[in-house]
């Protein structure tokens, strides 16, 4: 190996072990939150919520801008997950219906995504992660993933009609500061 390629490995190897302490760390926390058997509530521990209301400035500010970063996202699906599991464990029979956290992370990918006031280049970026999210997760509603399939393709149905031509998609990308 070359001592890029091998510096690339040593590098892909430390994040997969900081990835794995955070996903730990985050799942004891979560699961910490529970109501002991006395009612009361660990201090130190909280909510899948309240962790991705830390966590989710970091996402939008840091995460959905670094280019072609592919694993730190794990970390708001691990979250969802948990939330997920929390309202599993609570015997509900609504559980698809409690406005979990995973259908508020995809709204607000859904926002940015639709939003034409932002940057070609983010809104993109914010495509491939809710398509990423709402395909890979497991927990994720099938009424949540043909809304945001139909939401998307409304979307791109809307673009090629504005756009017809590459031509013309080249020059809105340039105009708009995405390429």
């Amino acid at each position: 190996k070359s001592p890029e390629e091998v510096e690339v490995d040593e590098m892909a190897d430390k994040l997969d072990s900081l990835m794995h302490i955070i996903f730990e760390n985050l799942t004891v926390t979560a699961k910490a939150y529970r109501a002991r058997s006395d009612g009361t509530v660990n201090p130190n521990a909280h909510s899948p919520r309240t962790l991705y209301e830390m966590i989710h400035p970091t996402f939008r500010s840091c995460i959905l801008t670094t280019h072609r970063s592919k694993f730190v996202q794990f970390v708001v699906f691990v979250l969802c997950g948990l939330d997920e599991e929390f309202h599993a464990d609570e015997n509900r029979e609504d559980r698809f219906d409690h406005g979990g956290l995973y259908r508020d992370f995809v709204s607000d990918l859904l926002d940015l995504v639709l939003d034409p006031y932002r940057e070609t280049v983010m809104r993109q970026r914010g495509a491939c992660y809710l398509a990423s999210f709402v395909s890979r997760a497991s927990y994720v509603c099938p009424e949540t993933t043909c809304e945001t399939i139909s939401a998307l393709l409304r979307f791109a149905e809307a673009y090629m009609d504005a756009f017809p031509t590459a031509a013309s998609a080249r020059a809105a990308l340039r105009v708009s500061g995405g390429g």
